[in-house]
């Protein structure tokens, strides 16, 4: 069992939590944090503030059916992010803030078509920020203050015809000095004012300020139903047939939560006051 595994890898018998992985007759669905389908299926998984220790098990790639991944507040944890994530195609919310990550940014995100909220605050991360996260079509918010995150903002970002906020950390490698582009605050867009001429030139949409913020209205499910339409081609080159299948599979769901039509930890109307520090 997925959750048993991770009960052991991650110090669970330190857990202030109601997770009786010993009892077979235990109802997964009713533990604490774990949210499921009318079917049983794992939907939403949030462990914030568990004391979760260790490191995070590549089963937890066997969650085929989760939506929505919350690790906050987990500093004892030193992991890097399971590659088996990868396999959790539908993942839309994954958000690890003060959660003991390490090693590179992970590129297996990339894998996730579906995903809309990046949320990796206050971790050990280091490298570059991958250009592959120009693959995430869905993409609506990426945070990745409080690394050691180096390198530019991907141009490839440019390209997300969803995403509305990036607030991040970078360290300018190419100058040496250590200077540090900060957060910005909620929902303004991070300026690119750590650049200089030895760095590339960076993304218009760091400049451009007109569709931006929390006071935007939603797209509505006609415009988000023709983006995903325009966007097939794009899917199947990045994923394969697969992505096409997808795209049949989950737009009916997708369609109203981009178009801020639902409630819940995936939408956008989630919180009463949505102010982009989501827990």
């Amino acid at each position: 069992m997925v959750l048993a595994r991770l009960f052991e890898s991650c110090g669970g018998e330190h857990w202030d939590c109601n997770w009786s992985v010993s009892d077979l007759s235990s109802n997964h669905c009713e533990w604490e944090g774990v949210g499921c389908s009318p079917e049983g299926d794992i939907q939403y998984l949030d462990l914030t503030g568990f004391g979760l220790s260790g490191t995070l098990p590549e089963t937890l790639g066997c969650l085929s059916g989760l939506k929505a991944l919350t690790l906050n507040e987990n500093p004892a944890l030193e992991t890097e992010v399971p590659t088996s994530m990868s396999n959790i195609v539908g993942l839309q919310y994954l958000q690890a803030n003060n959660a003991g990550l390490t090693g590179d940014f992970p590129e297996c995100v990339c894998h996730l078509p579906y995903l809309q909220y990046l949320l990796l605050d206050n971790n050990s991360l280091s490298g570059d920020i991958p250009s592959c996260l120009g693959d995430l079509i869905f993409l609506r918010s990426l945070h990745a203050c409080g690394n050691n995150l180096s390198g530019s903002v991907p141009a490839t970002l440019d390209t997300l015809p969803f995403l509305r906020e990036v607030r991040l950390s970078l360290v300018n490698d190419c100058l040496g000095d250590g200077e540090v582009l900060t957060c910005a605050d909620s929902y303004e867009l991070v300026a690119a004012d750590y650049l200089d001429e030895c760095a590339p030139v960076s993304p218009a949409w760091l400049h451009f300020f007109g569709r931006w913020g929390k006071d935007e209205d939603p797209l509505s499910a006609e415009e988000v139903a023709s983006i995903i339409s325009e966007s097939a081609p794009h899917i199947e080159a990045t994923f394969g047939p697969a992505g096409l299948t997808l795209v049949s599979l989950l737009a009916p769901s997708v369609v109203p939560i981009l178009a801020g039509e639902t409630y819940g930890p995936v939408g956008p109307m989630a919180k009463p006051e949505w102010n982009g520090m989501e827990t």
